[in-house]
Formats: C-alpha cells, structure tokens, sequence
C-alpha cells in the first residue's frame, strides 16, 4: 500500500488541472497579464460610457435641430405635437445607439481576457431565435410603435377610432403600448402591433356634417337662405369663427324622408373643433327658423277615410272612442 502511494506521487506531472493551477496563480507574469488584460477591458468600458452619454445627447440634438427648422411654419398645436413627437423619437434612436455602443463594449472587454467569442455569440444567436419565437408579439409591438411615431399617425391628444368599440383621446404612447380615454372616461391599453386600422378624427383638419329638417309645407328656399345667413354670421363670431376654417357648404336637399326634408351642409373646422362648431350651428340654425317660421318636423301619420265616417269611433257602439297615439292626426 505504501509503496503504491510512493509510485502515484512519482507519476504526478505538471500537467495535473490542479498542480497548473497552482503554478499559474504563483507566476507573476500570469498575474502582470491578467491586470494588463482588465486594464484594457476597464479602458473600453469607460470609453463605451462616455461615447454612449455623447450619442444620447447628440442623438436628441440632432433631432431637436432637425424638427426647429420647421416648427417656425406651425401654429401652436402641430408645433407642441411635433416637439413631442421629436424628443419620443430622440429617445429611442438615443436608447437604440446606446443599446449597440454597450453590447460592442462588452464584446470588446471579453476579448481581452482571451475568451472565444465564437462559442458566445452562437449561443446568443440562438438564444435569441428562441426569445424571439417566444415574444414575437412583443417585437412586433415595438416595431409597430417605432412606425407610428416616424410616420406621426397619431399623437398624444389626438381623437382616433381603433375598431367598432374602441375610441378615444390618446393619453400616452410608448413603444409598446397606446393608451386611449374613450368618452365615458374609460382607459383602453392597445397593443401596438394589435392596430391594423386607425381612423385619426383630428388629423390637421376635422368636418363637421351637420342635417337639418324642415316640413314639407315649408318653402325650401327660404330654409336655406336662413342657414346661408346663420353660416355667414358663424365665420364673423368672435368665439366660433376662428375655428372654422372655410365658409359653410350647403349641398342642397339630402333625402326625402317620411316627416320632413332633410338638408345637409358641411363645415371644415380646426381639428378636435367640429362638434363645438356643430352644437353651435344648429342652436342658432333653430333660433332662425322659428323667427321665420319654417317647421321643424316630428314623426306623425295622417289618416284619410275614405267612407267619411268618424275615425275616432269604433263600428261597434257610438260611444266607443279609439285611442291613438302621441304624434298621429
């Protein structure tokens, strides 16, 4: 037994794990190396910080100085939409800069160390393919969100319709997400990638369709020479005429329906304005008809009988009175 542990020890090397590890912590040069190494790795992540604070500043001004050249040619609303469309643009051209200086610093610093790369970089590519799979819907967010933002299809403010049920004011968008107040004060959270079509209500202008109906004993004419006048007095308003970008277009006769005639005009107005400039059109539209006193139908039925006989009795007894409803003669 002794002598085979006398044998083992003789047959140990150099080349034991163990015994290079020892003799690589007690080299000095192993020592000189790994400092010079981390030295040159500390170097390239310092470098990487600052070039990375330079690109976020850089990126943003370079945006900021691109989008000033024209904010001087828009009126306060599009220029407060266009500042913020350029510092959320910034942002992520800034974050996506940094995001590629960081991981090339890395990739950089492991090299120092004499770490093969090429192993690594496999792996990661396959471990994105794999995240990728995983989370094609949220990639697919993110590029939707960056498009609505280059393409300005939308911004925070503005009024849009998603889909039969969803509408609103936008609240915020991000990348990700848009988040929507719909009237009755109800947040909707819309995955971007999820927008297939968008209707966007105040989109540099806004029109208001607008109906009135007059009764048929009424003289046409007259009706729509009060709505002229009505229009005309609209674009002098102090409060209402600012908002109203053209004068009022009045189409003519629009449908003949059961109780009335139906006219229709349209109305170009600044955006997100067309139902304040609405509301107010058909109240000072009814003031002037009833001035005039042209009629504004109701739904009713005329009865004609044609035995002459009391409609309002029944065949069965002369005391028998039919009972008819609300808005019919």
């Amino acid at each position: 037994m002794l002598m085979r542990l006398v044998a083992r020890f003789q047959t140990e090397t150099p080349t034991d794990p163990a015994q290079q590890v020892v003799e690589r912590v007690s080299d000095v040069q192993w020592w000189f190396g790994i400092v010079n190494s981390a030295t040159r790795a500390a170097i390239v992540l310092v470098a990487a910080f600052v070039l990375a604070r330079l690109a976020k500043h850089g990126v943003r001004r370079w945006v900021s100085r691109a989008t000033v050249r024209s904010l001087s040619r828009m009126d306060e609303t599009r220029r407060m939409r266009a500042e913020l469309r350029a510092k959320t643009l910034g942002d992520v051209m800034a974050d996506s800069t940094r995001i590629v200086i960081w991981t090339l610093a890395v990739i950089t610093a492991l090299g120092q160390f004499g770490i093969a790369l090429g192993p690594l970089i496999a792996g990661a590519g396959i471990a994105g393919v794999a995240l990728g799979f995983g989370a094609q819907s949220l990639v697919k967010d993110f590029f939707s969100g960056f498009f609505i933002l280059l393409e300005d299809q939308y911004g925070v403010g503005d009024v849009v319709q998603i889909d039969p049920d969803v509408s609103g004011r936008v609240e915020d968008i991000t990348m990700r997400v848009t988040r929507l107040r719909s009237l009755d004060g109800t947040v909707w959270f819309v995955p971007n990638g999820e927008i297939r079509f968008l209707g966007n209500k105040s989109k540099e202008w806004a029109r208001a369709l607008v109906d009135f109906q007059v009764g048929y004993g009424s003289d046409l004419d007259v009706a729509m020479e009060a709505i002229r006048k009505v229009a005309a007095g609209l674009r002098h308003d102090e409060e209402i005429g600012p908002k109203i970008l053209e004068d009022v277009e009045i189409l003519g006769v629009e449908m003949l329906g059961d109780s009335g005639v139906t006219i229709r005009t349209f109305i170009k107005t600044q955006p997100l304005e067309q139902w304040t400039v609405s509301r107010r059109f058909r109240r000072h539209v009814k003031r002037e008809f009833d001035a005039r006193g042209i009629e504004i139908p109701f739904p009713h039925r005329k009865l004609i009988i044609a035995d002459g006989r009391d409609p309002r009795r029944r065949p069965d007894g002369p005391d028998a009175v039919v009972s008819f409803e609300r808005g019919e003669t």
